[in-house]
């Protein structure tokens, strides 16, 4: 997908600047800018556009959007992420089209996965996190009660790991699909 000609790398440098940009800001602020992911989305459609220059390029842009939020919607209506990932995942789907854009979102579950257990081991140590584990598995329910209200510290910057998810699929693509 970036490999090939000296556009294509320097696409791949913006692409890769803008999920870095995006990953700082959240872990520092806890939001993404809507700049930023529009900034994303509008340099996604021209590098798909420039890529197929017709028909099929909007298709392949607006595929990779739709799929973005199809994906990730659910999780941020029983709040369980914000509203910023999930743009931030549409508005890389348009780099990456409705395929990848799937395939990152696998590859984003299972690190954000890994990230959350990480993350509750890391504030509430071994015993609180298998507790939590514990009575998730029975009540599934607490999981969405537990993120409600202020976003703090404890919470898990998602970004990170839909931006690690973006990452490997645009540069590894077909590894699922």
């Amino acid at each position: 997908m970036f490999v090939g000609s000296p556009l294509r790398y320097a696409a791949a440098a913006v692409f890769l600047t803008m999920l870095s940009i995006a990953c700082v800001w959240d872990v520092r602020v806890r939001k993404i800018p809507n700049r930023l992911t529009a900034s994303l989305a509008a340099t996604g459609l021209l590098f798909t556009m420039w890529q197929h220059p017709d028909l099929a390029g909007l298709g392949i842009a607006f595929g990779g959007l739709a799929v973005g939020l199809l994906v990730w919607f659910p999780s941020y209506a029983f709040g369980l992420l914000g509203a910023g990932d999930v743009k931030l995942a549409a508005a890389a789907g348009m780099w990456l089209g409705p395929m990848r854009t799937f395939e990152a979102a696998i590859i984003g579950g299972v690190i954000g996965g890994a990230l959350a257990l990480l993350w509750m081991l890391r504030f509430r140590g071994v015993r609180g996190t298998a507790t939590s584990l514990w009575v998730a598995s029975v009540l599934p329910r607490t999981l969405v009660q537990a993120r409600v209200g202020p976003t703090t510290r404890q919470h898990v910057p998602y970004s990170v790991a839909l931006s690690l998810g973006l990452a490997i699929a645009a540069f590894m693509s077909k590894h699922l699909f």
